[in-house]
């Protein structure tokens, strides 16, 4: 979500704020904002403190003339990275997202991919690193 020079910048403020000290999990959360330059509490308040749960889903997949609209669903509420793969006959495609695509609390987010559809083989969302509850709804094949 940060990256990895702006996390380490902010782990570093919060390391030297509260070095030898008794930090509570708030202090982490405001050190972490205040030493990214970023308000987090989106973030925090659905990782931490809300009934949220990591379920994303493929939604659907639909032509858009020689490009592809891929519509992702955030059932579970809880911001995750989006990490989607597109299989044709001769690529394979890429697209990544942090998990900033839900800070404004949004279940749905949309893509577009300029592959028309009928070329795309099959499509995952997910990878190892991503939890999922639910991950049988990651997988789109073409027919």
């Amino acid at each position: 979500l940060l990256g990895e020079a702006t996390f380490f910048k902010a782990l570093h403020y919060y390391m030297n704020t509260w070095h030898g000290k008794h930090p509570s999990p708030y202090d982490f959360f405001y050190c972490i904002n205040k030493g990214s330059g970023q308000n987090l509490d989106w973030f925090w308040n659905k990782w931490f403190f809300g009934w949220s749960y990591p379920d994303l889903s493929i939604r659907s997949v639909t032509p858009q003339g020689y490009e592809t609209l891929i519509t992702v669903e955030n059932k579970g509420g809880l911001p995750l990275p989006v990490h989607l793969t597109l299989k044709t006959s001769d690529s394979v495609l890429v697209v990544k997202s942090t998990a900033e695509v839900w800070d404004q609390g949004q279940h749905i987010h949309q893509y577009r991919v300029e592959v028309p559809m009928h070329k795309i083989t099959e499509i995952s969302l997910g990878d190892s690193y991503i939890p999922d509850k639910y991950p049988s709804d990651n997988l789109w094949k073409s027919r």
